[in-house]
């Protein structure tokens, strides 16, 4: 792909979309020292064609979809639900979440300005990250963490912060002193999920609860639940 500004063709920057890679033009470095490299997911994508191994990495099924989607989705195109839609989500799903959502968290969430529909949990963490987040700002991030963060994270300006988890009786738990001194003025998120990505670890009800604590303490912190 080829991205050219009104200047001309000499103010350009080269995407290659197979190997990822960014040839230094307009973007500053800042925001593309690692975005050159492969990610896990290319990595081992090409790893499991070259060996034949079977690619556990990104749930890729390997069957198709329930008979009665396909055609409730075939009908949806014949019946007109095939036009532009609200861009932050079709009314009918977002009313339908709200109802949902409002149940699960005790409260009642409004379809219309605290649910966003995106394309795939991707995006839905990009917008968040650069909706959230200033030049300068800091992001925790529990180590070892997806790798996608980083990125997003450096794109917005931002800085990663590391706070490795610990092993204790054979189990991955939060380090809540290493939070606590990783926290500074310019903290301005903490990213995590349940279960985690990528050990598989649930957080408990205690963590959770500290966790909260945290973020009571600083009242800038914000919070991205990423469970997908």
């Amino acid at each position: 792909y080829m991205l050219e500004t009104l200047n001309g063709p000499n103010d350009q920057i080269t995407l290659d979309s197979e190997l990822g890679s960014i040839d230094e033009g307009l973007i500053p470095e800042r925001k593309t020292k690692k975005s050159n490299k492969p990610t896990v997911w290319s990595e081992f994508s090409a790893l499991s064609a070259e060996t034949g191994a079977i690619n556990l990495g990104q749930g890729f099924p390997n069957w198709d979809p329930p008979q009665f989607v396909i055609d409730e989705a075939i009908k949806a195109i014949k019946s007109g639900f095939n036009q532009y839609t609200r861009t932050a989500g079709h009314p009918r799903l977002v009313e339908h979440l709200a109802e949902r959502y409002s149940h699960h968290f005790k409260r009642r969430v409004d379809p219309y300005s605290q649910i966003a529909i995106t394309i795939g949990a991707s995006q839905a963490l990009y917008v968040a990250i650069k909706t959230l987040l200033n030049p300068g700002d800091e992001v925790i991030l529990l180590e070892p963490y997806f790798d996608l963060y980083v990125g997003q994270i450096e794109i917005a300006d931002a800085t990663p912060v590391y706070s490795p988890m610990k092993v204790k009786d054979n189990e991955w738990v939060i380090d809540f002193d290493s939070i606590r001194s990783a926290i500074t003025s310019s903290t301005r998120l903490i990213i995590i999920n349940s279960p985690h990505n990528p050990t598989g670890k649930v957080f408990t009800r205690d963590e959770m609860e500290e966790m909260a604590c945290i973020v009571r303490e600083n009242p800038r912190l914000m919070v991205i639940s990423d469970e997908v």
